[in-house]
């Protein structure tokens, strides 16, 4: 349990580097001083990334043996994420759907590329993926269209600032020209 706590208090906003060198300090700490008290010597650690993109939709690799080799899969699957382009449950105003659903393919092909390195099959991988995928379709379209809702409000927002703006302008026209 401090283990999971020291590994989950890692701020994912800090830089890739900084993550890896406290992920390594983190585990190098706990291997050094606190494997022996609560484990038995021969118990191992295994690691694994989840990448969440909305309520019970998760892309989680595979359990791997060696840091290494599960910051490698966190590097990968960090890489296809890219920037976050949600906040609470919606899609940020500077982000698009397009974008989004880019978002999700490419973090999917590596994941499936993940797995397969293990022995998964193309056809067990894209079951898989097709059950997230239609667990993700209605909250998906929630989020569509709240976003295009907002999208919609602000370009209202605009142009009613837009049309106010020209009638100042020509109100201060006609102050002057009278």
């Amino acid at each position: 349990q401090k283990l999971r706590a020291a590994c989950l208090s890692v701020k994912l906003s800090d830089k890739t580097d900084n993550f890896e060198r406290t992920c390594q300090a983190i585990v190098e700490r706990w291997l050094r001083y606190g494997a022996g008290r609560h484990f038995p010597k021969q118990s191992c650690l295994a690691f694994r990334t989840r990448f969440t993109f909305g309520r019970g939709v998760a892309l989680v690799s595979p359990m791997l043996r060696s840091l290494s080799s599960a910051l490698k899969a966190w590097r990968e699957l960090t890489d296809a994420w890219g920037k976050a382009l949600f906040v609470g449950g919606r899609l940020r105003p500077d982000s698009s759907p397009e974008e989004a659903e880019t978002q999700w393919a490419e973090t999917c092909q590596v994941w499936k590329d993940l797995w397969q390195r293990t022995g998964r099959t193309d056809a067990q991988l894209q079951e898989r993926l097709a059950a997230l995928t239609a667990s993700r379709q209605s909250s998906w379209n929630r989020i569509v269209e709240k976003w295009r809702q907002q999208r919609e409000r602000r370009i209202q927002d605009v142009d009613t600032l837009l049309e106010r703006a020209a009638r100042s302008k020509q109100a201060k026209k006609r102050r002057t020209n009278e």
